[in-house]
């Protein structure tokens, strides 16, 4: 019986730059809202303290004011309660800060050094016993006194904030207590104003800072993007240049490191590898050459003397050759990238490569088509134009006689495609994977110049790695009656 198959957990994988920024936003967040809690906090208590110490200073010159008489008795005189019943009924601005001002609802009542009530603007506690609320309790024993009380038994009702002043005889004798009362509620507007203030700065000072952390994660995505591409690239065999970074200029030295180090290994691989292709290369050449001197080392008929010195020569430039082809390739197997590319006129560079190349072109008797329209790429035009020689020597080389050939360049998918076409036999199917090897080629056919020899393959390759360098491709493709050539380059 088989037994269910556990599923497979997946991982959720977010971007590096989007967890850093989640983390970002969490302790802005998080900071943001505990300042901002901690100010609001501080608000309120900033506000009635600032309003607790004007309420002293006017109680104590109130207590000034009225403690002539009270020690005289003359408390009851119509002057004095209509100043106390006035104070702070009157007002010069009717406004403050932007806000409307209310008449201050102000609560003055005097004691005397019992405690008991002598006098209320409010006529709510005349007679009473308040020797023991704190602000009169507390000033009676010549201590700051001080207390916030609710203004009604009613659930939420306001708080009422007093303060005491002692009322001194004129020996400094404590003969009584006036306390000075005010709601806190005049103060409310101020406080949620004040609030909302912080609130809304508060908030705009987060987004800004949460828009700057995205925009620096953005950028650091962007970064690692760049960098996951070049080192993609560099994995996939490319020619890239290091990208470069003015902001995180660390991402770059990383670049550069790596470009360094892959450009040592394929150093090393590279000197391994034309090592033992050059050692094998050169066996049939110095083979030939052994065997010629050899023969030529006995007596032999003038005509078959120059025979094998002829043997000599063409083994001598066939070995001159390799070498120098393979000194070509192998520089541009080192080479990582294009040093500095400019832009270029692929179609005026075909046009110039067709004119140095007209006296052959003439003497075979070539039937020239072409169809090029202006196209520009950013890259080496001497490597260029190198590789499209190779290109042009390799068709003609497989042409015969009087036949024709073909050169298109048109823009095609955001990439331009330079197609040459020439007249001749068809690439066996096996052969057509391998174009482009080291040392593997193909004999010329019969009826062309050099029928029945074989290159030595590196042409085709050197093709490829100019291709390389500026990011393009090569493909062959057999036609009913030839060959066509197609190179795939980037637009600038």
């Amino acid at each position: 019986m088989l037994k269910p198959s556990h599923p497979v957990r997946r991982h959720l994988r977010l971007p590096f730059a989007l967890r850093l920024f989640l983390l970002y936003f969490a302790f802005v967040g998080l900071t943001g809202y505990l300042v901002l809690s901690v100010l609001a906090e501080q608000i309120k208590p900033g506000f009635r303290q600032a309003s607790e110490e004007s309420l002293i200073d006017a109680s104590q010159h109130l207590a000034d004011l009225v403690a002539p008489h009270l020690s005289q008795g003359r408390l009851t005189e119509p002057q004095v309660e209509q100043m106390l019943r006035q104070y702070g009924q009157r007002s010069a601005r009717p406004e403050l800060w932007g806000l409307q001002r209310t008449t201050p609802d102000y609560r003055i009542y005097l004691t005397d050094q019992l405690g008991i009530v002598q006098f209320d603007s409010k006529d709510l506690a005349v007679g009473a016993d308040y020797s023991r609320w704190n602000d009169v309790y507390r000033t009676l024993r010549g201590q700051y006194g001080a207390r916030s009380s609710p203004a009604s038994d009613q659930p939420g009702a306001p708080t009422v904030m007093h303060v005491a002043a002692p009322v001194r005889a004129s020996d400094g004798q404590i003969i009584g207590v006036l306390t000075l009362a005010k709601s806190n509620q005049s103060l409310q507007p101020f406080i949620d104003r004040s609030e909302r203030y912080l609130l809304e700065r508060g908030m705009a000072l987060m987004l800004l800072g949460l828009l700057f952390g995205g925009l620096l994660t953005w950028r650091l995505q962007s970064g690692l993007n760049r960098l996951r591409h070049y080192i993609r690239g560099l994995h996939a065999g490319l020619r890239l240049a290091p990208p470069k970074f003015r902001l995180f200029f660390e991402f770059g030295d990383l670049a550069t490191a790596l470009d360094t180090f892959r450009a040592k290994l394929e150093g090393k691989a590279l000197r391994d590898e034309a090592l033992q292709t050059l050692t094998h290369e050169l066996k049939s050449p110095l083979t030939a050459i052994r065997a010629a001197t050899e023969i030529l080392a006995n007596p032999l008929p003038e005509a078959d003397r120059q025979k094998f010195l002829g043997h000599i020569r063409n083994e001598s430039d066939r070995l001159n050759r390799l070498s120098e082809q393979l000194l070509a390739v192998s520089a541009l197997e080192q080479l990582p990238h294009l040093p500095q590319p400019v832009p270029v006129a692929l179609d005026l560079l075909v046009r110039q490569l067709l004119d140095s190349n007209s006296a052959r072109l003439a003497t075979m008797q070539v039937q020239l088509q072409l169809e090029l329209t202006p196209q520009q790429l950013a890259g080496d035009a001497t490597l260029l134009r190198q590789a499209l020689q190779h290109l042009l020597d390799n068709a003609l080389d497989f042409m015969p006689g009087s036949g024709w050939l073909r050169l298109t360049l048109q823009s095609q998918q955001q990439k331009l495609c330079l197609q040459l076409a020439n007249q001749g036999p068809q690439i066996p199917d096996y052969a057509l994977a391998r174009l482009g090897e080291k040392f593997f080629s193909l004999p010329r056919p019969a009826g062309s110049a050099n029928a029945g020899r074989k290159s030595t393959g590196l042409g085709l390759c050197f093709v490829r790695q100019v291709l390389a360098l500026h990011q393009g491709d090569l493909q062959f493709d057999n036609l009913p009656d030839g060959v066509q050539v197609s190179i795939w380059l980037p637009s600038l």
